[in-house]
């Protein structure tokens, strides 16, 4: 699953994509970071810079149909599982840069 950066005649910039599961939707969090959410019921969140996976959650048991931004670091989900969740992305980073004793969160 690791994105293509190349710049290509066709303007393409950069290309993702999952061999494991279909992506269903995509949004862009307030920081930059790219979202997609799997056909498999996973959200991936990658990394703005190198555009590699930075965070995994298994958020559904089915499709992810939506995912909505919403303020203070909030990601709004809705899956065929006839589910809406709301996960604090924020908190999700903060563990993960704690772990790897990285202070900052942009």
């Amino acid at each position: 699953m690791e994105p293509t950066s190349k710049i290509k005649s066709s303007g393409l910039i950069l290309k993702i994509s999952s061999q494991k599961s279909e992506i269903s939707s995509l949004a862009i969090l307030n920081d930059g970071r790219l979202v997609s959410g799997l056909s498999d019921g996973d959200i991936i969140i990658y990394n703005k810079i190198a555009y590699k996976i930075e965070l995994k959650i298994k958020a559904h048991k089915s499709r992810i149909t939506c995912l909505k931004r919403l303020n203070s670091g909030i990601l709004a989900s809705c899956s065929w599982d006839n589910t809406t969740k709301l996960f604090n992305i924020k908190k999700y980073l903060y563990d993960i840069f704690q772990k790897l004793k990285i202070m900052e969160i942009v």
